[in-house]
């Protein structure tokens, strides 16, 4: 059965249609998604704006850039619980309005009491955006579409971000990106009504094993800290531009431009796991990673920092789909692969606050090799247990 008329679905059954179709749908819900998860795609903007137009510390910052995370991932992780049971186009509705109302009342803010309280607030609207859309975008005819058109889409506006926020934030500091995600949350908020109201009954659809594998949670474990290394680098990758003396418009281009290599990335995910298979694919994407890190020690130029930039957007998209293709063939209850993504959400509210502590002498050196030592212990755990025989 087709489905292309969001206003038709039925509340009380929605296991009655197999999937939606409908490009209105599968837009609405990949903008939705993408606008959920806006505030990471640019977090070292906001991490530079702060650091440049408030007097808080260095530890301060990474808590700030860790409440938006905290936030977005605590209502991700929550998902799997709530999703299926709420109406989609007031769900999602809500957490727009809750993005909306963090990012502008965080214009002007002074207490780093209040401004934490804000990011984390903006961030479980987010956070509730994020996990409708993807909901309804895994329940699409063409998920697989929808979910590389999401992708695309984050790897864009993050250029397009990364070229145009630097020069709002010049011209009207903070409120240049705050305003910004707030008027993205408005666009995101009148396409709501496209969504269906409620989702597909996944556990009727499922017929089959529903335990969860005692691997894919300890796959989950390496996700987690390979994801805590990508976020704490990430949160103030543009402050290490900035200090090495790049300047922050040349930081914001090598940014913009090296965004397109981690939209190679993803989308080679599964040519990579075809040719040499998971143990080899995430063996490649530690080691690429962290010829990357190293390439950010010592004195940066602006050939080291491009290079160190395209291997570090390339691996952590490459690695985004591998783990989510690995958990999915683990786990035939369905239920671990919806939280790969809150996994990754968890890992970058801990990064940029864990980085942030080693940061306060000012110097990036101790951060970098933490970050390091993070993302080789991830891809081990993983790669150890994806090399284990199923049972």
């Amino acid at each position: 059965m087709s489905y292309s008329n969001p206003r038709l679905e039925s509340a009380e059954k929605p296991q009655a249609i197999l999937k939606f179709s409908g490009v209105a749908i599968m837009a609405a819900s990949i903008w939705i998604t993408v606008v959920g998860v806006a505030a990471l795609l640019v977090l070292p903007l906001i991490v530079g704006a702060i650091s440049d137009y408030s007097n808080f510390t260095e530890g301060q910052i990474g808590f700030l850039a860790s409440a938006d995370m905290a936030g977005m991932g605590l209502l991700s992780s929550l998902s799997i619980f709530w999703v299926r049971k709420v109406n989609w186009r007031v769900a999602s509705a809500v957490g727009l309005i809750i993005l909306i109302i963090g990012n502008v009342l965080s214009v002007g803010q002074d207490n780093f009491g209040t401004m934490l309280m804000l990011r984390f607030i903006a961030g479980m609207g987010g956070g509730i955006a994020l996990s409708v859309g993807l909901a309804c975008q895994s329940d699409c005819r063409l998920a697989d579409r929808a979910f590389s058109i999401f992708v695309a889409m984050e790897f864009f506006l993050t250029s397009i971000g990364f070229l145009v926020l630097p020069r709002l934030i010049e011209q009207y500091g903070l409120p240049g990106i705050t305003y910004t995600l707030a008027a993205m949350g408005l666009s995101a908020l009148l396409v709501c009504g496209f969504l269906p109201s409620r989702g597909l009954d996944k556990s009727i659809q499922a017929g089959g094993e529903n335990k969860v594998p005692v691997r894919g949670i300890l796959v989950l474990v390496g996700c987690l800290l390979f994801f805590t290394s990508q976020g704490g680098l990430w949160a103030f990758i543009e402050r290490i531009g900035v200090e090495a003396g790049l300047g922050t418009g040349a930081v914001g281009t090598v940014l913009a431009i090296t965004s397109y290599a981690g939209l190679v990335g993803a989308l080679g995910a599964a040519f990579l796991k075809n040719r040499v298979g998971y143990f080899f694919a995430f063996l490649l994407v530690g080691f690429f990673e962290l010829i990357g890190m190293l390439l950010l020690l010592g004195d940066i130029s602006y050939i080291s920092f491009f290079f160190s930039l395209i291997l570090y957007q390339s691996c952590w998209a490459l690695a985004i789909p591998l783990m989510m293709s690995t958990v999915n063939d683990m786990d035939h209850s369905g239920k671990l692969v919806l939280l790969v993504l809150a996994v990754a959400k968890l890992g970058y509210a801990i990064g940029p606050a864990l980085l942030g502590q080693l940061l306060e002498g000012g110097s990036f050196t101790l951060g970098i090799y933490a970050s390091m030592l993070l993302c080789s212990l991830g891809v081990i755990i993983i790669a150890k247990l994806v090399n284990v025989p199923r049972p």
